[in-house]
């Protein structure tokens, strides 16, 4: 067998003959090499709706799928199960936008979401089985544009109703409203040039842009070809990837998401292959096979948006596997692992917290090896009030 070469057998003779230097014993044999516990997860098929795979340990030490006796756990279990995401497919109670919360996870459940327990498990069978860990490290900063302007680009009905309910709760605004219309100050949404400033150097940095075409309550939209919008998206693109950040009617409507994908392309001029789901709405396995059906091909939306860490287990990019049809597919995910909405109006962190915060998952994934990514709004780059001094968390998270 060649070096590089890995060979999966279930016959014994051919597994004692082989002359491989590492060779790992899944099986409930006694047969000499690195063995793994067998839990027999791996040989069911179909979702048990009440299934909780055994746990111990703690932090770097946590493990599933745990031998009766403690000495062992099955790895290849592990994975399969964090990776595939199968607590999502079995009942749970969803938040109010119907999401799978943090708090349904069995990781946060057992404190260890914070750390990507999956990475650390491997990367400790690897070192035992005589092999060296990869633990490549990168910083994917990425920026979800919600709402391009405060201000511009709405038709003018909306433009009267928004300007009367600013009229009659923040009275002082109105001069700033009409200073942004008037291009004399910047609106307090367009922080472009200075996402571009920061981001434009680093090539695993995405953009990733709202093009929905109705107004509801989780899609506060705007004209987008308007020109002032159009020419922001055209600049930026040519400097960060685009991605497509699907409105909360094309999550559950596929043609929905191929007109989205199809204004961005033409109002980017370029492929679009990147998405993330606006609100983080992530349901398996219809939004991924939606994605796939629309052509992306990278996903980054495997992140809680009420809770920083892994929500797979894991830093590193996967490609995701269907586990309703038992089949794996090409389209690859992205995990990010802190989100400044999160950080400020779910963990109610200040920026100090929110700064170390971020230093902390990001020093966890240095040690083992994986993607440090993050989220930031362009409203919370900009000079809305209630994000001041939040680009120092942006710039620490950069670093």
């Amino acid at each position: 067998m060649d070096n590089n070469e890995v060979l999966c057998t279930d016959n014994i003779e051919q597994f004692l003959s082989d002359k491989a230097e590492i060779k790992i014993n899944y099986s409930h044999e006694s047969l000499p090499g690195h063995a793994i516990f067998n839990s027999g997860f791996l040989g069911e098929t179909g979702v048990s709706a009440d299934f909780i795979p055994d746990s111990a340990g703690a932090e770097r030490s946590y493990r599933l799928f745990t031998e009766p006796n403690g000495r062992g756990f099955d790895l290849f279990a592990m994975v399969f199960w964090c990776l595939s995401r199968y607590e999502e497919y079995q009942p749970f109670s969803p938040d109010k936008y119907g999401r799978f919360a943090a708090s349904n996870s069995l990781l946060h459940r057992d404190n260890v979401l914070d750390f990507p327990v999956l990475d650390i498990a491997v990367n400790e069978f690897l070192v035992q089985s005589g092999l060296q860990p990869v633990k490549e490290f990168r910083i994917i900063p990425t920026i979800d544009v919600d709402i391009a302007l405060a201000y511009g680009a709405r038709p003018f009905w909306r433009q009267a109703g928004s300007a009367i309910r600013q009229l009659l709760k923040n009275p002082a605004g109105i001069a700033e409203r009409w200073k942004a219309l008037q291009n004399i100050q910047l609106d307090p949404n367009n922080a472009f040039s200075y996402i571009e400033d920061k981001l434009a150097q680093n090539l695993n940095s995405r953009i990733f842009w709202h093009c929905g075409y109705e107004n509801t309550k989780m899609d506060k939209q705007i004209m987008l070809e308007n020109p002032n919008v159009s020419a922001i998206i055209h600049h930026i693109s040519s400097h960060i990837e685009p991605g497509i950040h699907p409105s909360s009617v094309a999550f559950s409507n596929g043609n929905t998401l191929v007109k989205e994908k199809k204004r961005l392309t033409k109002l980017s001029n370029k492929n679009i292959s990147d998405s993330r789901q606006h609100f983080i709405l992530l349901r398996f396995p219809n939004t991924y096979r939606g994605l796939i059906n629309a052509g992306i091909t990278c996903d980054y939306s495997m992140g809680y948006p009420d809770a920083c860490g892994f929500r797979a287990g894991t830093a590193k990019p996967f490609k995701w596997f269907d586990l309703e049809t038992d089949t794996a597919t090409n389209l690859e995910i992205m995990p990010f692992c802190a989100m400044d909405v999160t950080c400020k109006d779910y963990m109610k962190l200040n920026i100090n917290e929110a700064i170390e915060k971020g230093q902390a998952l990001k020093s966890i994934i240095k040690q083992n090896g994986g993607v440090f990514s993050f989220i930031f709004h362009n409203e919370s780059l900009g000079e809305q009030p209630q994000w001041k001094g939040w680009k120092e968390v942006f710039e620490s998270w950069l670093k």
